[in-house]
């Protein structure tokens, strides 16, 4: 690719080694490393990030897991396994020489270097980034090259960097109501496979009244609770009726009552049928 990056002011190619959304069962057996940068959105369920001397890191749904080069690692997984939808890249100098410069030292060469991180993001923001990934993956599958996935590329990994390094970026500190709404949105993916989890339950939970929670949530993520929890009961049937799952399984795990409420709402979001997605997603 064209794209080209100077760490210590040498000029560096950047070369795709994976662009892809992945579904997997792993056990994480056998650590591995290459001079790779990983970049890592968890798309579908969550997984554990297993490195050397340390406890396991929990990667819940939405996270962005970035990885340096030549670091140990692997993922471990529960029964329901977990979609990584990421993008992993070399930087290769003229003599093919691959960079094995972690990005922190890209930012503040002085920087203390950390091997992995692992960022929890919005959902809105995990939106837009699956998006851009998926505008490189499909361009990508259509021409190995081109100026479009140059740019598709580009703009996936300032994103990636930006919300990865946010400390570079945007100096803010989450107050209370952007972390009650962080809290409503793990307990929401904790629970998504329950029909009967909802707004007053939610509030018990956190000890705060129902009007006042959907307020502060409504007002951080620009959607009432209610909505927020049919939208992501929806995402993650899409995605898992695209992994294969059998349709009952899916509206089973995603908390709907009937398989025929499920499709109702399935099919005002997608404007098809469950059977008839899955069919058009795994051709």
């Amino acid at each position: 690719m064209i794209l080209q990056f100077h760490p210590g002011g040498d000029a560096h190619r950047l070369k795709i080694v994976e662009l892809h959304r992945r579904f997997f069962y792993h056990e994480g057996l056998f650590m591995h490393r290459h001079p790779a940068y990983h970049l890592i959105l968890v798309t579908q369920g969550n997984c554990e990030l297993l490195v050397p001397d340390r406890a396991p890191v929990r990667c819940p749904l939405n996270s962005l897991i970035i990885i340096q080069p030549e670091f140990p690692h692997d993922f471990r997984t529960d029964g329901d396994g977990v979609e990584h939808s990421c993008i992993i890249f070399t930087l290769e100098n003229s003599r093919r020489e691959s960079c094995t410069v972690p990005f922190d030292h890209f930012f503040d060469p002085q920087a203390a270097a950390r091997p992995y991180r692992v960022i929890p993001l919005s959902d809105s923001n995990s939106a837009v980034l699956l998006k851009q990934l998926n505008l490189a993956i499909g361009l990508r599958e259509k021409s190995r090259t081109g100026f479009a996935l140059e740019v598709a590329v580009h703009s996936l990994l300032m994103n990636c960097l930006t919300l990865g390094y946010p400390e570079y970026f945007t100096p803010f500190e989450m107050g209370r109501k952007e972390k009650n709404a962080e809290k409503v949105r793990i307990l929401i993916e904790q629970n998504i496979w329950n029909p009967d989890f909802n707004l007053p339950m939610l509030a018990r939970q956190l000890n705060l009244h129902p009007n006042h929670l959907n307020a502060v949530f409504t007002e951080v993520e620009k959607i009432p609770i209610g909505e927020y929890l049919i939208r992501r009961r929806l995402q993650r049937a899409g995605q898992m009726l695209a992994a294969g799952h059998r349709c009952k399984q899916v509206a089973d795990a995603c908390g709907f009552r009937s398989l025929s409420y499920f499709s109702r709402l399935f099919r005002q979001r997608f404007g098809c049928s469950p059977r008839q997605y899955q069919a058009k997603e795994t051709i």
